[in-house]
């Protein structure tokens, strides 16, 4: 609930290496861009519901190899393209 709208990878120096869970719901977030989560490797649980995402570019969770849990809901995706994940192992 930080009206915040985008972000940068930078905003998680220091804890990059520790934090498991990452929940950026009721936000005014866009876009997510391919860059947003580099080197959040060890994040397990990504919530990012309740915001106006449209569009989410390829590979955006591509470092994201321990990703369990993924909420997208009460955005506004109309599609999301079939390649999003073709390089993430599920």
């Amino acid at each position: 609930n930080n009206n915040l709208e985008n972000f940068d990878s930078f905003l998680f120096n220091g804890i990059e290496n520790s934090l498991e869970t990452l929940i950026l719901t009721n936000n005014m977030i866009k876009n997510l861009k391919k860059y947003y989560f580099i080197g959040l490797v060890r994040i397990k649980i990504l919530k990012i519901a309740n915001n106006k995402i449209s569009s989410i570019e390829s590979n955006t969770f591509l470092t994201l190899t321990n990703l369990e849990e993924l909420d997208l809901k009460n955005n506004f995706l109309f599609e999301i393209k079939a390649d999003l994940f073709k390089d993430n192992i599920l």
